[in-house]
């Protein structure tokens, strides 16, 4: 699950893939403020990627987009204006 402010539950992401190259799916569907996000990938090595942007209206929006695993652990996150994380989600390692 993607989880925000107080371990607060507010989407879900599917990642397909075979390890190395993976696609992302993104939901939000409840319990995060309106407004734009980055969408990024925090790596286990201190390294942020950014991949995208994601819009969130009344409580919902998505994006998709491919991304590069390497194995090691990996998290999802949304930032917002200001660079502060607002929810993330921990993506599988294999």
């Amino acid at each position: 699950p993607v989880v925000g402010d107080g371990n607060t539950r507010v989407g879900e992401v599917d990642v397909v893939g075979d390890g190395t190259t993976a696609s992302l799916a993104l939901r939000i569907d409840d319990a995060l403020p309106d407004g734009d996000y980055r969408v990024v990938l925090d790596r286990a090595d201190g390294t942020r990627e950014g991949l995208g942007a994601i819009q969130v209206t009344n409580g919902r929006g998505s994006w998709s987009g491919p991304v590069t695993l390497d194995g090691r652990p990996a998290v999802l996150a949304l930032v917002d204006g200001a660079g502060q994380r607002r929810c993330a989600a921990e993506l599988p390692t294999a």
